[in-house]
């Protein structure tokens, strides 16, 4: 018997529509059991796409990181839409706050949102 080594997804959230539905997604299609089969035709499109992603990168986890980036004061509101994912599924969130100069073009925000993505993800192990 050949085991596969299971992984965990580390998803980066805004709180925005997209990364919502992403979540979302990803951690109900964890939340059914292996064998799950939509009804056919299937309920909506996504669930034979998400199983199949899952199973073919063997995630049994899915842990959600919010990266604060001190450019909106209304930050709050993301945070407790991510947070209600979080609860809703019981998977670890990790909250990060970064200091941006306001003065940041989006590609220094993007890197520097990676970098902090990859000490997340190196400090979970």
């Amino acid at each position: 018997m050949t085991q596969t080594k299971q992984s965990t997804a580390l998803v980066a959230i805004s709180g925005g529509l997209d990364s919502i539905c992403l979540a979302h997604s990803l951690l109900l299609g964890l939340s059914r059991p292996r064998n799950f089969k939509p009804t056919e035709p299937p309920s909506n499109v996504l669930d034979p796409l998400v199983a199949d992603f899952i199973q073919q990168q063997s995630i049994n986890k899915v842990e959600l990181a919010y990266i604060d980036h001190s450019q909106r004061a209304d930050t709050n509101f993301d945070i407790k839409a991510v947070r209600t994912i979080s609860d809703k599924y019981s998977t670890t969130i990790h909250i990060s706050k970064i200091d941006l100069p306001k003065d940041c073009s989006e590609e220094q925000a993007r890197n520097l949102r990676y970098l902090e993505l990859k000490r997340i993800r190196l400090d979970r192990g």
